[in-house]
């Protein structure tokens, strides 16, 4: 039997789609069914059947004026990178782990993008 060749899922499609609500990235759930190829639908129902494990730190709804205007949609739902890790958990599939893979890795990049970008504290503060 003939090897299977996985191409990995480069970080940089999953970066610019992140989202910073309530100060930490997020991916929203439409471009979470796109990168998983599911239906948005079948997203949804997953997280509804599984409710339970997807408590508000891994999967909630934004409020409006979180997000910018072009990223607004109803009843969109927000994953942080843990409930990423919960939906491919779920799912099973290797394309969900490498997808949660490369989420924790744009996340990172994410954090320490932010983290040098921070301006410094004023003296006056200190």
């Amino acid at each position: 039997m003939a090897a299977m060749h996985h191409q990995k899922l480069s970080h940089a499609p999953v970066e610019r789609r992140l989202v910073i609500v309530q100060h930490r990235p997020v991916l929203m759930d439409w471009d979470l069914a796109r990168l998983l190829a599911l239906p948005l639908g079948r997203l949804r129902g997953l997280v509804w059947e599984y409710y339970e494990q997807f408590p508000g730190e891994l999967c909630f709804q934004p409020e409006a004026h979180e997000l910018p205007v072009e990223r607004r949609q109803p009843h969109a739902s927000a994953f942080t990178e843990q409930g990423v890790w919960m939906i491919a958990t779920v799912l099973g599939t290797r394309a969900a782990l490498e997808l949660a893979m490369t989420m924790s890795r744009a996340c990172a990049a994410c954090r320490e993008q932010r983290r040098f970008s921070v301006a410094p504290e004023p003296a006056a503060y200190r």
